[in-house]
């Protein structure tokens, strides 16, 4: 395996405040860092999709998928979204996250995962994958068992993780473990730093490299045994860096973990 031939995307979270501002200036910029492509997220449905698809095709950028709200993909939304990704040529799909009033309890989380299941039928037939996003909650127990296994343990195998390495550990979970368990389901993979053991850059203020993770045990685990397709960078942390220097800083660092493999 070529570890150094994966392609690496960048959750546009990243540079938030910069892609709503100068999308065209903010994708070449990208490029010009290294980056193979982008994943989109948020208020992106209220955009152009014709417009965001001319301007990947400029920057030579792939479209690696869009984190989606729940609202978008509600019944009364669900056509309005599909077209959305039909015209930009996007064919993977994530709920973002679960908000704390739906997985207060069982019959809550329940009802998004029922919810889940019809969701992933509809979304296959229409040539679409699907998946689940986390955030530090989603390892929070619900009777006894974290949300994550709640929602993956009751999904079929083409329900897929979106796991965000950082937001796992800040949670308590263990990536390499939640990917074994799972296995040949993690076809996105969010590639965040966190620490908890360096005094001085704890929590998300940790860089590639300052983190708690082996990284390249991970990035093994990630490829051979969950079939990640892509390595997607989120550094959304604004205390340390201006967003493209956090971004250019990940990009390198990735790199050069993924180069000497």
């Amino acid at each position: 395996m070529d570890y150094s031939k994966i392609p690496i995307g960048v959750e546009l979270y990243t540079v938030r405040e910069d892609f709503e501002a100068k999308p065209a200036d903010t994708l070449r910029r990208l490029k010009e860092i290294g980056y193979d492509g982008v994943e989109f997220f948020g208020n992106i449905y209220e955009k152009d999709p014709i417009f965001l698809k001319e301007l990947l095709c400029e920057n030579e950028l792939d479209c690696y998928g869009i984190l989606t709200g729940w609202k978008d993909l509600q019944p009364e939304n669900i056509g309005r979204t599909l077209e959305f990704n039909r015209k930009l040529g996007n064919s993977s799909i994530a709920v973002g996250s679960l908000s704390k009033a739906q997985t207060k309890d069982k019959a809550s989380l329940y009802e998004c995962i029922s919810y889940f299941n019809r969701l992933l039928e509809e979304l296959t037939a229409e040539g679409f994958s699907m998946g689940y996003h986390n955030h530090d909650t989603d390892f929070a127990l619900v009777e006894g068992k974290t949300i994550w296994d709640h929602i993956f343990e009751n999904t079929p195998q083409e329900f897929k993780m979106v796991l965000d390495t950082g937001n796992a550990v800040a949670g308590g979970g263990d990536p390499i473990g939640i990917i074994r368990k799972y296995p040949a389901r993690q076809e996105w993979m969010h590639i965040k730093p966190y620490s908890k053991t360096n005094y001085w850059m704890t929590g998300y203020d940790a860089m590639i490299g300052e983190d708690d993770f082996d990284w390249e045990t991970l990035i093994r685990t990630c490829v051979e045994v969950g079939g990640t397709k892509v390595l997607t960078i989120e550094y959304g942390n604004r205390n340390r860096y201006q967003p493209f220097y956090g971004a250019y800083l990940c990009y390198t660092k990735l790199k050069d973990i993924v180069n000497n493999m």
